[in-house]
């Protein structure tokens, strides 16, 4: 083949041997971004060409694209078979003026002429878009009665690597992708999964995006640790819902973005169906973390009440007070920064309550030996970025930082006070 002769790609209007025709038409959809009824037509049995005129390369990837979605497809050379205008060619049915898009966001038709679905006011692909189009010309080869449609070919072998990728389910999200723009060029817009709503640790986990569920966990994590954050709650839950499917696009399209370009189409997805996918293993493994995080934090719990029945402040077992002596209402801190140093506080002395709670007297003094040496050291700090000085007594640990002022031993002081014996 010369690589500088143009080529035209053309539908047969059959569906490949063996495969589904309901299945086909769904891909097309997909593809060409229209409605089934469209597609039903590509597949009448009457040839069509493509809209554009592709190089080698691009024509055999469209084609790839094309035969991975089950419809039969051939290449022809421009030269070949001259181009010329017949008139009468289309039926008036499926001229340019009256043709119809499916809006990705509520799957409603619409007027190709629209900027905007009139239903949910989303913004329609336009042709040049980087989303799929179709459109249907005028235009046809003389005595084949051939009608033309416009795609993108980069974007169709995208859309089918992506199917391959995500494999279970991929319909649901070959869906929802189109709100985000295309590969290349992603535009965040909010969405709504349902599973991202209860089980989102573990939905992540199943579709491998181990960062966000990484994220997710300690999120959680922290609301259970700091109840002073509950407020705040309700909000982190449903952020992830109207964000996963997002995510989920970023991933996908990043591994699409990076397969190899010296492999063949087949391969690519060959490729990306290894590494994508789900994972049930992980959503086990998932299970086990947090089985093993309740048990913690149930310990953790009976062994502060232990410690609290000891030694604590009844109703303010994490009580703090300032230099000058008054107790600091942790509940109605608005600095920012005295907020932050109260809860690492409270953490610190958490932690040590639960050494103290274990009754090893080795383990308890060894602990503390190690958070001195590491305050001397200056390891340790505040909000303010200055050491936080942890001080033992015969009986008390003392957890001191400098407040506001940075300087310790002053009345803005943040203490908190743990008795150990």
């Amino acid at each position: 083949m010369n690589e500088f002769t143009k080529y035209n790609v053309i539908l047969s209007g059959k569906v490949m041997p063996n495969e589904d025709r309901a299945s086909v038409i769904n891909d097309l959809c997909e593809l060409f971004h229209s409605t089934p009824s469209y597609m039903e037509k590509l597949l009448s049995g009457e040839e069509v060409a493509l809209k554009k005129e592709y190089t080698v390369t691009e024509a055999e990837r469209v084609c790839k694209a094309v035969r991975a979605a089950g419809a039969e497809c051939k290449m022809v050379a421009v030269q070949a078979q001259p181009l010329e205008v017949v008139e009468d060619e289309v039926p008036s049915e499926l001229s340019v003026t009256e043709f119809v898009v499916s809006c990705p966001s509520c799957s409603r038709d619409c007027d190709s002429k629209e900027d905007n679905c009139p239903h949910c006011g989303f913004i329609l692909t336009r042709e040049g878009d980087s989303q799929f189009s179709f459109s249907v010309t005028d235009h046809g080869y003389e005595g084949e009665g051939l009608r033309e449609i416009d795609a993108t070919p980069l974007e169709m072998a995208h859309m089918s690597s992506m199917k391959r990728f995500i494999g279970p389910n991929a319909d649901y999200y070959a869906r929802k992708f189109p709100l985000f723009n295309s590969v290349r060029h992603p535009k965040f817009r909010l969405s709504w999964h349902w599973p991202a709503l209860f089980v989102f640790f573990y939905w992540a986990l199943y579709r491998k995006l181990w960062v966000a569920a990484g994220i997710n966990l300690a999120g959680i994590v922290l609301l259970f640790v700091f109840p002073a954050l509950s407020a705040i709650g309700l909000i982190y839950v449903l952020i992830w819902p109207a964000i996963a499917n997002y995510i989920y696009f970023l991933h996908v399209s990043k591994h699409v973005r990076e397969s190899p370009e010296h492999l063949s189409q087949p391969e690519k997805d060959e490729r990306l169906a290894g590494i994508g996918g789900t994972s049930k293993a992980a959503v086990v493994g998932g299970i086990l973390v947090i089985f093993i995080l309740i048990l913690s934090l149930a310990a953790r719990t009976l062994l502060l009440n232990a410690y609290e029945d000891k030694y604590g402040y009844g109703a303010n077992p994490n009580q703090q007070i300032r230099g000058d002596g008054t107790v600091l209402n942790i509940e109605s801190i608005s600095d920012a920064k005295i907020a932050r140093t109260s809860s690492a506080l409270i953490v610190l002395s958490n932690a040590l309550k639960v050494v103290i709670a274990g009754g090893n007297q080795t383990v308890v003094e060894k602990t503390i030996e190690n958070l001195v040496f590491r305050s001397e050291n200056e390891e340790i700090r505040d909000a303010w970025d200055v050491p936080i000085l942890i001080q033992r007594s015969e009986r008390t640990v003392e957890l001191l930082s400098a407040g506001p002022d940075r300087r310790h031993r002053t009345l803005d002081d943040i203490k908190q006070i743990i008795p150990f014996k």
